[in-house]
């Protein structure tokens, strides 16, 4: 089985992107050095991820229809007792 490395630097652009954006990344894959434990951030110039993001993983986050039922009927027995 061929080294990443060497598939990374086989590569060839299937698609070209404004500005050369293809040949950086394609260079930059070319120059990185990574290892069993991944790419050292700090010896690439960065210090840490350069955005977050924030995924909903479910779009009801009060619960769905039998979620809300069954906290309905909670909170009324609590309040009959």
């Amino acid at each position: 089985m061929p080294s990443t490395d060497s598939t990374f630097r086989s590569t060839k652009p299937s698609t070209t992107y404004p500005g050369g954006l293809t040949e950086g990344v394609l260079e930059t894959l070319r120059t990185v050095h990574i290892d069993s434990g991944g790419v050292d951030l700090t010896e690439e110039g960065r210090f840490g991820p350069s955005s977050t993001w924030t995924y909903m993983i479910d779009d009801n986050p009060m619960g769905d229809v039998f979620d809300r039922l069954t906290r309905g009927i909670k909170r009324f027995v609590k309040r009959q007792s």
